[in-house]
């Protein structure tokens, strides 16, 4: 299915709110970048057409414009379920784009694996490396939090993600 149209078809009530709450905090002044060696928590719910994956994980600012993350992820659909933990890599776009404080815009690359239950069972498990692309977003409404969506693909990889984002 058409990226595009999974998510207008079953995602329409999640963009209605993020533009709610975008606009509802459009005033408020706050710093996205993370300076090198700050992190921060990423955390929600993914899209896919294997189940609605829920996600933690964590960013280190490694280099200007740099992070490396870690990420676990688990979903479930008709008594299948997936655990994965994968490595990211991004870049940062806020200088090349020139965004204001309160945006952040992201690229990168990531590599995992993931454990998946074949049959139902809980003992018969078939183990994929997976690997993929993503493209990202986050709109900071104060200098702590921030709402994060991001788009990507490759296997066994989610399509998108819409989360939250705290500073540690």
């Amino acid at each position: 299915m058409n990226l595009a149209v999974y998510m207008y078809k079953h995602n329409m009530k999640a963009l209605i709110l993020i533009i709610l709450c975008l606009n509802w905090t459009a005033l408020a002044q706050a710093q996205s970048p993370l300076e090198k060696k700050e992190k921060q928590l990423n955390f929600g719910f993914g899209l896919g057409d294997n189940g609605i994956p829920v996600y933690l994980g964590a960013d280190l600012c490694i280099a200007s414009n740099i992070t490396l993350g870690l990420q676990a992820n688990y979903r479930a659909k008709n008594n299948l379920g997936s655990f994965g933990v994968l490595g990211n890599g991004n870049y940062h776009l806020d200088q090349a784009f020139n965004l204001p404080p309160e945006w952040n815009a992201y690229t990168g690359l990531n590599v995992g694996i993931f454990f998946q239950d074949t049959n139902g069972n809980h003992g018969n498990h078939g183990n994929h490396f997976g690997f993929g692309v993503q493209l990202g977003g986050r709109y900071f409404f104060n200098d702590r939090w921030g709402l994060n969506l991001e788009l990507g693909g490759g296997n066994f990889v989610n399509e998108g993600k819409l989360g939250l984002t705290v500073k540690l």
